[in-house]
């Protein structure tokens, strides 16, 4: 078959496939405005995609900033919330409205106060305090104080300004809010409000030991407290006579004391007072000796105390003075001369260099090196204290007469001493141990003059204690051993009427009346003739002493006591009378008398006492 031309099959192809000719000018344009639409959408999408990611990072780091602030806020301690932001820190537009009022009163947000019952920042009070640092360069509180900053730099993707507001409406009902924002401007992301604020509720439980010990937001810890005193004895002596020029002298022994509270911080605060003379002359109360001392100590980090306070020596401060008990006779009065005394307060003592507790070997103790709570104080009499009467110069020269003299114990053993340990394991105790004790040389009271014949079988004086010492010692807390105090030693030694009883051992320990009796000493005549006269000298003692005492509470035990009473009290009448006739007996006379001594001696040689109490940490339930 012949083959049809070339153009005529190129005609006829044409026909047949009328769909094969291409596009035209108009199809490829119309296509080409579609693609590019679709371009165009395409890259605004990812455009808008690529913003919104960056204000998610913005975002993100402004979340960061706010937290970091919040934790920052949470780590002050309680007592720097109830502080707030500073007086002069309050310029703060449209966040922070001075309100009027019968005062100004400056809020959060609105001057509209939340309303009754409610918990909530907008409306609330602005905590303020006048004066307070800026703590952002010295202090451990910013962010408070300055209360805005911004923060910018490497890691940022913008500056950011940050404010911190403290507010409560009640402080005395509701807990404090703490509103943390962090704002930014710029970035490719309009319209969108550009900030992150956190809220929080900060509030410190009642009960845990009160703002001192509990410094921070939070739950209550075990809470223990104790106490320790070894309390100063006192001689008083009053005259009865119309001529004394006084109204009454005292010699007084020395003292200690301590009180600690631990929870999440430890407070102390220790003393030691060396003994002295007291007189009372027209209403005022001279004193001689008995300067004190003081350590303080508290882990609070707020307050300006340091954690650890010591004074270790006291320097000595002697008085000695007379007065006229009547006409005649002078009393004079000296305390114990180069007196010594040392007290500490260590919140946790770690190194017996720099952070001695107790500073004094005289207390049967080890060094604490163990980082909890101690404390310790001791006072120790230098020499002899007495209290003389002087009576030479009368007409009958009766010679003198020691009242009260009270000798230092020997070697480094402190008069009063008092010790305070927070214990935990390995130890066998897990509590806070509270120790106070007292020792004496020798006590000798109620001398006779000396010109005076003695009743048969009389050695001196009414009354003498020798060695004595004692201790009281408690602990409260998960594990502890019982409260003890007692006697340790000593020999109380009286005059019964017609010789000498004697009180030692266990019997020390008991309360009950001393069965001293009355001392008669003459009639004694002195002079002659018209100036005869007959010198009776009575001493009647009305004596007691206290005893010790002990009691506990609790499972484990939650409160602790002992107590060792005086060993002596009581009160002396001294009397010292003459007679012109002879009055046949000095306890029944028969003739008027004539006073020339007429004292009345009150005597407490003062007590050892220790207090301990445990909280435990509550539990969820």
């Amino acid at each position: 078959m012949a083959r049809l031309p070339t153009r005529l099959a190129v005609r006829l192809r044409a026909r047949l496939h009328p769909d094969e000719r291409g596009f035209t000018l108009l199809e490829t344009v119309v296509a080409l405005a579609i693609i590019f639409a679709s371009l165009a959408g395409t890259a605004y999408i990812v455009s808008g995609g690529f913003g919104y990611t960056a204000l998610a990072r913005e975002r993100q780091a402004a979340t960061g900033i706010a937290n970091q602030l919040m934790e920052q806020v949470r780590a002050l301690a309680w007592d720097r919330f109830t502080q707030g932001l500073s007086d002069s820190d309050l310029n703060d537009s449209g966040n922070i409205l001075a309100c009027p009022g019968a005062t100004t009163v400056y809020r959060y947000k609105t001057c509209t106060p939340p309303p009754a019952g409610t918990i909530q920042a907008a409306g609330a009070k602005i905590i303020h305090t006048p004066n307070l640092p800026d703590e952002c360069t010295s202090g451990p509180a910013c962010p408070l104080v300055p209360h805005r900053g911004t923060v910018s730099g490497t890691g940022y993707p913008t500056t950011y300004s940050w404010s911190v507001y403290l507010t409560n409406e009640d402080i005395k009902t509701q807990p404090y809010i703490v509103t943390v924002v962090v704002t930014w401007t710029g970035g490719r992301i309009g319209g969108i409000a550009k900030f992150v604020q956190l809220q929080t509720i900060v509030y410190s439980p009642k009960g845990c030991g009160g703002g001192d010990v509990h410094p921070f937001a939070g739950p209550c810890t075990a809470y223990h407290s104790g106490s320790a005193t070894a309390a100063a004895g006192r001689i008083t002596v009053s005259s009865n006579l119309l001529t004394n020029n006084f109204t009454n002298v005292t010699l007084v022994s020395e003292a200690a004391s301590t009180t600690t509270q631990v929870e999440q911080a430890a407070v102390i605060q220790s003393g030691a007072t060396q003994g002295g003379t007291e007189q009372l002359q027209s209403g005022v109360t001279s004193k001689y000796g008995e300067v004190s001392i003081a350590a303080t100590a508290d882990s609070n980090p707020v307050t300006a105390t340091a954690p650890y306070g010591s004074v270790p020596t006291l320097v000595p401060t002697n008085g000695s003075f007379s007065v006229s008990p009547g006409t005649g006779t002078t009393l004079t009065v000296q305390n114990g001369t180069g007196a010594t005394a040392s007290t500490v307060s260590a919140a946790a003592p770690t190194s017996t260099s720099t952070s001695p507790c107790p500073l004094t070997s005289g207390l049967a103790v080890s060094q604490q090196t163990d980082g909890l709570p101690c404390a310790a104080s001791v006072s120790r009499p230098g020499a002899t204290a007495s209290a003389v009467l002087n009576m030479t110069a009368l007409t009958q020269n009766l010679g003198t007469a020691t009242l009260a003299q009270i000798a230092p114990p020997s070697g480094t053993v402190p008069a009063a001493s008092v010790f305070i340990d927070r214990k935990a394991p390995p130890d066998s105790e897990d509590a806070l141990r509270a120790t106070a004790g007292r020792t004496f040389g020798t006590i000798s009271l109620f001398a006779l003059p000396s010109n005076v014949n003695a009743p048969s079988g009389w050695t001196g004086y009414l009354i003498t204690i020798t060695n004595y010492s004692d201790q009281a010692s408690s602990a409260a807390g998960a594990t502890t051993l019982a409260p003890t105090a007692g006697a340790s030693g000593g020999t109380i030694s009286y005059w019964n009427g017609s010789g000498y009883a004697s009180i030692t051992g266990a019997a020390l320990n008991s309360g009950g009346a001393i069965a001293a009796g009355t001392v008669y000493a003459g009639p004694q005549v002195f002079g002659s003739g018209a100036s005869r006269r007959y010198i009776c000298t009575v001493v009647a003692p009305s004596l007691a002493r206290l005893g010790a005492s002990t009691s506990s509470a609790g499972t484990p035990r939650t409160t602790a006591k002992a107590t060792m009473g005086s060993p002596l009290t009581g009160t002396v009448q001294y009397d010292v009378i003459s007679y012109a006739t002879n009055p046949g007996s000095c306890s029944s006379p028969l003739s008027i008398p004539t006073s020339l001594v007429d004292l009345t001696i009150s005597i407490d040689l003062g007590s050892a006492s220790v207090t301990t109490t445990y909280k435990p940490a509550p539990t969820g339930g």
